[in-house]
């Protein structure tokens, strides 16, 4: 997202509100880089980036009038005084979800105004107030334009139980080779074994009494169908 008059993706006004802590987000960090000429230390870039940038999502704010004066060589091309440049980057799982919305909606603009409703808030520090809990402070009116009371854009997929055979397979590739020395080291013996069993059976949480339900009732299923062929 180009904003080429500073009037609501401005950087210094970003910048000024993330050193005063005026937002609120899902990314746990923001990081700033300047770029600075070793001859004369003239300032030649600003980027700010909030969220990591080895994430499956992050965003990227510069000032892009800056970034240009120093790219380009033509000296008679004309570069807008003031350009602020918002990018967002998808990767991995969060690109595959991003592609599927594109299906459905090929605005890219609507697309990055949703994603920042769901990941960032830029807030208005209430006067005299003594409230530090800044959910409760009202968003900040440039950002509100932004945004246009957008509905948020969720890229995650809740993640399944494990089922049976998956946690036979993790015990296999994991907890195998452990099982293997302590029982070679007492000679076979395998009561501590049943006692852990016994220990955690106890502990059982509902998603594994959901995986083995599940599985007993594939395993009935399968007997069945087998006795059927059988009789048949």
């Amino acid at each position: 997202m180009d904003d080429f008059k500073d009037e609501l993706i401005k950087f210094s006004r970003i910048r000024k509100a993330a050193l005063r802590s005026e937002f609120t987000s899902r990314w746990n960090k923001w990081d700033e880089l300047n770029s600075r000429s070793t001859g004369d230390g003239k300032l030649l870039g600003q980027t700010m980036y909030f969220g990591s940038q080895t994430s499956d999502i992050f965003c990227r704010i510069y000032d892009k009038a800056l970034e240009q004066k120093r790219k380009v060589k033509d000296k008679d091309k004309e570069i807008p005084e003031k350009w602020t440049r918002l990018e967002i980057v998808y990767r991995k799982e969060r690109a595959k979800m991003l592609a599927l919305h594109m299906i459905e909606c090929s605005n890219v603009g609507l697309v990055i105004r949703r994603t920042l409703q769901q990941y960032i808030r830029f807030v208005q520090r209430p006067k005299n107030s003594k409230d530090s809990n800044k959910s409760r402070w009202k968003t900040a009116k440039w950002w509100e334009r932004l945004l246009e009371n957008v509905e948020p854009l969720k890229l995650t997929v809740k993640r399944q139980d494990k089922t049976v055979d998956e946690m036979i397979k993790w015990l296999d590739k994991q907890i195998g080779p452990t099982l293997a020395t302590v029982v070679t080291a007492l000679d076979g013996e395998i009561n501590w074994l049943y006692k852990l069993i016994s220990n955690g059976n106890t502990r059982l949480k509902n998603k594994h009494q959901q995986a083995i339900f599940q599985y007993q009732q594939e395993r009935e299923k399968k007997q069945r169908k087998h006795k059927g062929d059988e009789n048949g």
